[in-house]
């Protein structure tokens, strides 16, 4: 409800620029999506273990890269996998027995 007297001003302006509506789709998905991940994120934080939920949180980047190239074509660079790498092992670090 915070943004509702907001969207009606944007909503107008977005119609009155006539764009793209591909764009302001996939906009608005984005915005759904990372809307949803953000409540899931802090219900993590409320019900599981905290080691689970600082996993899912360090994660999310290597994943964003994956999606990158399976639904816009984005290739993958050294630099990409390096990244990834360094995220499976900082989820590694959080989730060995060794390190508790």
């Amino acid at each position: 409800m915070r943004y509702a007297g907001a969207s009606i001003p944007l909503a107008i302006w977005v119609a009155w620029r006539r764009p793209v509506w591909r764009g302001v789709v996939l906009s608005l998905v984005a915005g759904v999506g990372i809307g949803g991940g953000t409540i899931f994120l802090f219900e993590g934080y409320a019900g599981l273990p905290a080691s689970v939920t600082v996993l899912i949180f360090y994660t999310y980047p290597a994943f964003t890269l994956l999606f990158a190239r399976v639904f816009f074509g984005v290739r993958i660079e050294r630099r990409m996998v390096l990244a990834i790498f360094m995220v499976l092992l900082a989820a590694g670090l959080i989730l060995s027995p060794r390190w508790r």
